[in-house]
Order: C-alpha cells, then structure tokens, then sequence
C-alpha cells in the first residue's frame, strides 16, 4: 500500500480523551441501594418504553390482527421522541452516576436505555396472552420468536441511533417522491411506472457520485493516479449500492401503492376484468387503471367505491345525548348483534373521546334496495326495560357511519327552503308511554362513475319508524313472514301507527329498508350538506365587527397614548441642563421602579411559561403543545434569573412543568371516575390512564427541564434603567384607576372578541353537530392576539402616567381576566340552552368549561405580559428614554 493510500485510509485520528487516565484505577466507594446498577438500570429502562408503549400497541396489533397501519409520520414522531428520551435518561443517570464517584459508565449507559427492550418483551407476552387467540405451539413459537428479534434489536440499536435515524429518513424520503411523481404519471395516463419508479430515486446515486467528485478535489491531496482510481473506484461501488438501494426502496413503496389503490378498485365479474374508480381521483388516472395491472378478486366485500351488489360495511358508533353529554356504548343495551362483533382500534382522539366503532347488524350492498329485512327479535326483560326507558327520558340519539359518513335525519328548515341535518336518531319515543325505533328506513345516496360503474357514496339518511310487528305462522329468524311488513304484498312501512310500547315480556322484532339513489354530488362535495347547516351571517358580522373595534381602540390609542408617549420622548430629550432633567413626570417618574421584581415572582413565571406552551394547542395538536415544552420551561427560567440572581430554577421549571398539566388531569381524572361509575364508554381504562401519564412524564417535564437548564444558563435580562435601592411610594389612585376596576374593564375587550366565535363553538361541542368554521376560528384567534396585546399596553402606559409601576401582575391579568367573562357565558349557556339536570352531567360540563377557562386564562394573559414587557423596556430605553 503505498503512503498517499495509507494516508486516505487514515484522514481521522483516533478519539482521544479530553483528560489523562490514571495507571492505576481508583477504588469505587460502596454505593447507595438507588445507585446500584440493575436498580438503576431498570428504572431508567422504563422512560424509553413509555415513549414507545401507546404506538407499540397500534404497531402490533397492525402485525398480528393483519391490519393496515398507515401513520408513519406519528411512527417516526415517537422515534425521535424515542432518541431524546433515551439520550436525556441515560445522560441523568450517569451524571449522578459519576457524582457518586463510580467512574464506570460505559456498560450502564448502554444498558440503562436499553434494558427498555426487556419490558418491551413482556408487554409483547401480555399483548400476546390477552389480545391474540394463538393456540398452536407453532404459532406461540413464531410470535415470540419473532417478538424476541424485535426486542434485541430495539436493544441493539442504541449503539447506531443516529444513523438509523437517517436510515429511516432516507427510506422514507425515497418512498415519498417515488409516490408522488408515480400518482401524477399515472394521472397524466401514463401507465409505464416500473422503471421510474426505480429511476426515480434511484437517480441520486448520480448526485452521491458527484458530491464524491467534489469531495476528492477540494477536501483530499491524493496526487497518485493509482490513489485516484483506488478512491473513485470505491466510490463507484458504493455508488452502485446507493442506486441499487434507493432505487428498490422507490420500486417497493410505488408497488406498494399501486396495489393498494387498485387492489380494490379492480373486480372480476364474469370473467371479465371491471375497473374501480378511486375515490377523489381524476378520469385521466382511471384510464390508466387497466394497463397499471389485472386483477381478479371473487370476494364480494370491498372498499369503496364498489360495484352493484358489492357489500359495504355499515358500523355503528356510541349513543349520546345532549340531555347528559354521557356517552354509551351501542351494544350497552340490547340491540340486534351481528354473528361476527368486530371492534375498530380506536386512536388516542376516539379512546379520550369515547368513539367506540363497531359492525353493525344491518347488511348492505351496494344499489341492492332490500325491503322488510328481518334483523332479530328482542325479547325485553325488567333490566332491559328500564335501561331503554332511561335512555329515552334522557333522549339518547344512536349514532351510525357509512363510509365514514356520518348516519343523519334531514329535517326541512321552516323559513328556508333547504335542509339541516340531525347526528344520528333517536332511540325511541316518550308520550307517557315509551316507544322504540324497531324499524329503520335507510337513503343511501351514491355517485356513479360512467366509465366504470363503480359508486360512491355521497350520502347516509334514515327515517326512523316504530312498528309493532306481527308474524305469520312459528318464528323462523330472519327466514319468518310478517303480515306487517311483507316486500312480495306491497306491504310497507310508511308511518309508526301501531308502535310497541316497552314493557317486560315484549316481543320487539327489528326490521330494516335499504334504498339507493343517484346523485349529482360529488364524493369531495358529500360533506358540504352537513357543514353548511350553520348561518353564517352571525359569524361574519362578528368577524367584521371585531376588526372595526379593534380598529377603533388602535386610533384611540394612536391618538391619546402613543401621541402623549412620543410628546414625552421628545421634551426629554429635548431638557439641557441637569436641573431641568431632574425635573421628573409622569411614567420618567417610576423609572427607577418599573423593573422592581414583582410580589410571588414564581408564579408569574410559571404562568408566563404555561401560556406560552399552550399556543401549541392553537391547532388541537396535542403533541406540538408537549413539544412546547422546552420553550415553556426556556421562558420561565429566564424570566426567574431576571428577577431573581438564585439557583432555584429547577423549582420554577418543575411548577412550569406540572401547573396546567396537573390542573387538567387532577379535573379529567375525576370526571374519568364519574363516568366510570356510570359505565360510560368515555371512560378511559386505567391501563391506559397509567400509560398516558408514563408517555407524559417521561417526555413533556425532561424537555420544560431541558429548556429551563438553557434558559438559566443565558444571561440574565438586564433592565434597561438603574432600579432603585429604596421603593418609591405610590401616590393614591383615582377610583378608575383601582386594580380591580382596570382588570374587569380592559378584560371585556377579549372576551368581545371571541363572544360569538364562543357561542358556535359551545353549539358544536355541546350540542354534537359538525364545525366547519376553522377559518373564522384562525381569523378570531389573531383578533384575540391583537386585542389582548392592545388592552394590555394601554392600561400598562395608563398605569405608569399615574405614579404605579407594579405593572407586572396587572399587565397578566388584565387580558386573562377575560377567562372570567368565559367561564361566565358558559354559565349562561348551560342555564339558558342546555337542558342537563344529572349531577355526573354537570360536574362533566363545568369542569371542562372551568379547565378551557383556565388555558384561555394562560393564554390571554401571557400575551398581555409580553406585550407590556416589551413595550416598557422600548420606552425606558437609552434610545427612548435618554
């Protein structure tokens, strides 16, 4: 080998060690019990599977229940949460670790995370014992073997996290623009994708090669032209295997999704190949449907769109009402079951919220219209009697879904000649005597494509009926003849005159009707009937009025304050002599008071730091708003070193961490309890509770520490003036100018602005309709922003002019007080357009009302602090203030 060669090979020098390593090796005091190594290393193995345990359940029950599992960006979300939280809890412990003087870290840090990969294993078993039903010991084998591969590997892993996250990048990024550019060729009606796809991400081996080029030349002093040939030459092979790589990957997802797309779409009816059509895609792909591949496919159930007699699967959802806002389950009372009871794995949003989707008894295929269908008979009993006659005092509506289309009741609008649409149906009847919906005319409207005659689905209604069957002949199932309802002697169910009455020892036999009817809707259109049901000229005359008030009080401001303030600047700066600056008035006044640290600096700043990680929640995201919390835990640390020059830090972060957080739980947890004891199907399992609050201790407090750790090792905010060593006193205020008057006066500006943005919303929540308002949601929360950072700095400015400069709680709370006015209204609408008498009901409403208060609360005030925090330093600036 020769030298240019040998020093290619040998560019980076070895890893040496910032300090010298003694020649005799220290002795290692005894350590405590919570030192010891498989005590630590246990516990620390705990965080990285708490990460991980919610999205390892979706991910095995996707392997082993033959599932699709499609969210791969949550997938690599809880991957690098997964990074942070192994490389933060093995950091922790070996600190304290080399604190304790045991200098032996290596094996423990890599042990310490992945140790994780052992209870990874056992919940692999418990998943195994209690959701899978494998009888087989071959099959047992399989899974665990399988399961234990997984588990060395996630320990294995740790050694090269880094480049297995850009591993998974890359494969992610190759699949996504070979899908991409694949779906737009085959739009496009070009059917030719294999290659490309191929080529497609194949190609930036080209650019790997290229890169090496310039690599070589400007980086390396390789002279010999052996040396050269030697490098390019390796670099060629690796190369070659990038291509080889990248290209298969692109290859692979591209296969992937053609067969995903078309699987469906194309059927085999008498022996001829029929092409579906995609839902939401354009004719010019459908074209190129026959070409991409053939498929033959005997089974009749299918995906949407469908052929005629092709069936479509109609689940069931929860029962709610907006007499208790308590939801149930559907089967929670005795309703017909299907043979096969499938239950749909519910996301985190569905298990919070209690949407429990599960197959329903009735059968549908596509334009097949069914007439009288027999579902079963019921026969009531004294349990069974009271539960439906409860539901039905409390108006219980049972909620359907078609497609994902919501199951609704048009109901023609009496001074409009349109329709809105009702959630779902209603149970029964009450007229002093209670009457059940036994008989169910369903609507389904559907649009055919011509090419192809594949239909989808654009609507789902229903008129629901009570009818008191009656059979002819013995009780046969769904074989048996009603004389009530019978398809072969035009006998239908038109009206409920004769309606069964609930009693013990009722017979009800339960009936359906199924029709089908073409529609000119289009499938992207389908959900324009229900989200238009809303006026919305209430909302854009709000919408208008906020920006004119807004308008009003920043001329109002421009003209009084801001005029005054600039008059103030300029005759400061303007005085000569010494005499004549000493001459203080006015907000110069307090200058050297303004920046005095405020009563109870701790909370203020913990609530500064809240408000500020709740504007992650401005999208309902919660994991955006966890991610917040380094720039909470930043913010609050470093206000608390401009207040205060202590170490205590760590108690500022530890209350920025845990004040909202713990207030919202301390209220779902007990709400959690309520509805458990009324068997609600919004409770939320313990097993789940425990692993929510794991997920959450093990990610949001280590990063509001992280961000206060670099917070506080910032250098403290200096004010921009000299503060006084001795308080100046306070003069006596005007009455208009009280603490409490200013707060609850300048608090209404908020409030005003999301009054009736409020009112749609306390609809939608309580009342379960659809919202579709989320571009008057966005534009009302600028409002609010605008309006809260205004209110705020004039009243600061007002405040200042009088001789008062403790400005800082009153900057907080004079936007935040608004939360008052909120919680307020809220109260209003339970009395004025609710109708709930439970207690477990009220308690739900008011304490989520009262924890959405307190984040409006955070929210509005930590922008008022801001704003007058930044505008005091402006005005008492060198610049300004002279």
């Amino acid at each position: 080998m020769t030298d240019d060669q040998i020093h290619w090979f040998s560019i980076k020098p070895a890893i040496e060690a910032p300090v010298k390593t003694n020649k005799i090796p220290r002795q290692v005091p005894e350590q405590a019990w919570y030192m010891n190594p498989a005590f630590t290393i246990l516990i620390g193995g705990i965080l990285p599977f708490g990460a991980v345990f919610i999205e390892l359940f979706f991910i095995l029950t996707s392997i082993w229940l033959h599932q699709f599992y499609y969210i791969f960006g949550f997938l690599f979300l809880v991957f690098i949460i997964l990074i942070i939280t192994c490389a933060e809890i093995a950091i922790v412990l070996c600190y304290f670790q080399l604190c304790s003087e045991d200098y032996m870290w290596w094996w423990r840090s890599y042990l310490t995370s992945g140790s994780s990969a052992i209870y990874l294993f056992l919940y692999a078993g418990f998943y195994f014992f209690t959701k899978l039903q494998i009888t087989k010991l071959v099959s047992g084998i399989l899974f665990f073997g399988y399961m234990l591969l997984a588990s060395f590997s996630f320990f294995f892993y740790y050694i090269f996290g880094f480049l297995f996250l850009v591993f998974i990048i890359l494969i992610i990024t190759c699949g996504e623009i070979a899908i991409v550019l694949c779906y737009f060729q085959l739009c496009s009606e070009d059917y030719m994708w294999w290659w490309r796809s191929y080529l497609t991400s194949g190609s930036s081996a080209i650019y790997l090669f290229l890169y090496a080029g310039f690599y070589f030349f400007t980086k390396l002093q390789i002279t010999k032209l052996v040396s050269g040939i030697l490098y390019f030459g390796y670099m060629l092979l690796a190369s070659f295997s990038f291509f080889v790589l990248t290209g298969t990957i692109g290859f692979c997802a591209c296969l992937w999704f053609t067969r995903l797309i078309y699987s469906s779409l194309l059927r085999s009816t008498q022996g001829s190949t029929v092409n579906h059509v995609c839902r939401g895609q354009r004719k010019p792909m459908q074209k190129a449907v026959s070409s991409v591949a053939a498929v033959r496919r005997p089974t009749r159930r299918c995906h949407l769109p469908a052929l005629p007699g092709d069936e479509v699967l109609v689940k069931v959802n929860e029962l709610m009402s907006i007499e208790t806002q308590i939801t149930y389950s559907y089967y929670s009372l005795p309703f017909c079951r299907p043979d096969n009871l499938t239950e749909s794995a519910p996301t985190l949003w569905q298990l919070l919220h209690g949407d429990r989707q599960q197959r329903s008894p009735y059968q549908f295929e596509m334009r097949v219209p069914k007439k009288c269908q027999i579902v079963c008979r019921v026969l009531v009993g004294e349990k069974e009697a009271k539960e439906l006659m409860e539901k039905m005092e409390d108006e219980y509506r049972v909620n359907m879904a078609l497609d994902n289309l919501p199951l609704s009741i048009p109901i023609r609008r009496i001074d409009k000649d349109d329709f809105f649409y009702q959630h779902g149906y209603h149970i029964g009847e009450e007229h002093k005597r209670y009457f059940i919906h036994n008989h169910l005319s369903f609507l389904v409207r559907y649009k055919r494509d011509i090419d192809t005659s594949a239909s989808t689905i654009v609507a789902f209604e229903v008129k629901p009926f009570s009818v008191k069957h009656q059979y002819e002949a013995q009780w046969n199932g769904a074989n048996s003849r009603l004389s009530t309802c019978d398809a072969n002697s035009n006998r239908f169910i038109l009206s409920s005159d004769s309606p069964p009455e609930i009693e013990v020892g009722e017979e009800i036999i339960v009936t359906y009707d199924v029709n089908f009817e073409e529609s000119d809707i289009k499938w992207a259109s389908r959900w324009d009937a229900y989200l238009s049901m809303t006026d919305d000229q209430a909302r854009w005359f709000s919408i208008v009025n906020s920006p004119v008030t807004l308008i009003g009080l920043s001329v109002a401001m421009a003209m009084t304050m801001l005029r005054s303030l600039h008059r103030d600047i300029f005759r400061y700066s303007q005085l000569e002599t010494q005499n004549e600056a000493q001459v203080e008035t006015g907000w110069k006044l307090v200058h050297g008071d303004v920046f005095r640290p405020p009563s109870n600096p701790v909370l203020l700043c913990a609530y500064a730091g809240s408000g500020v990680q709740l504007f992650g929640l401005r999208n309902v995201v919660l994991l955006t708003w966890v991610l917040m919390g380094m720039l909470a835990g930043y913010t609050s640390s470093r206000l608390y070193k401009m207040f205060k020059s202590g170490s205590e830090w760590k108690h500022i972060t530890m209350a920025t961490a845990i004040q909202f957080p713990g207030f919202a739980f301390v209220i779902f947890a007990i709400l959690n309890t309520l509805l458990q004891d009324e068997n609600s199907s919004a409770t939320v399992p313990p097993t789940t509770m425990c692993a929510l609050v794991l997920l959450w201790s093990g990610i949001a407090p280590p990063l509001v520490f992280l961000g206060g750790y670099l917070g506080y090792k910032r250098p403290a905010i200096e004010p921009p003036v000299e503060i006084n060593k001795t308080p100046r006193k306070i003069p006596k205020q005007a009455w208009y100018i009280s603490p409490v008057f200013s707060i609850l006066i300048g608090s209404i500006f908020p409030f005003t602005i999301v009054f009736i943005e409020l009112f749609f919303g306390l609809i939608f929540i309580w009342y379960h309709q659809f919202y579709r308002g989320f571009g008057f949601l966005l534009i009302t929360l600028v409002l609010l922003l605008v309006a809260s950072a205004e209110i705020s700095v004039a009243f600061c400015y007002y405040q200042l002019r009088s001789g008062n400069y403790k400005w800082w709680w009153r900057s907080f709370l004079t936007p935040g007080c608004s939360a008052v006015y909120l919680f307020l209204y809220a109260t209003f609408f339970f009395f004025a357009k609710l109708s709930i008498v439970k207690p477990v009901s009220v308690m739900f409403y008011f304490g989520y009302m009262l924890v959405v208060s307190y984040a409006f609360f955070l929210l509005t005030g930590t922008i008022g602090f801001f704003s007058c925090f930044f505008f005091t330093r402006f005005i008492y600036s060198q610049r300004a203030f002279g």
